[in-house]
């Protein structure tokens, strides 16, 4: 979220924590999915991820 300047702070600070808030509302009003779908496409976004699917 700082790369997208959406936070600027630290992470857990009001500031932050409201700013995510609304990011994620927004997302959500405008996709239409639900907070656990929008969660785990940005959980699966970064870093390291395997959702245990095996390759054939």
């Amino acid at each position: 979220m700082r790369a997208h300047k959406i936070i600027d702070g630290g992470l857990q600070t009001k500031k932050s924590l409201n700013a995510a808030q609304a990011f994620f509302n927004e997302m959500q009003k405008q996709s239409g999915l639900s907070m656990q779908e929008l969660s785990l496409i940005v959980a699966y976004g970064v870093g390291d991820n395997r959702v245990g699917i095996s390759q054939q």
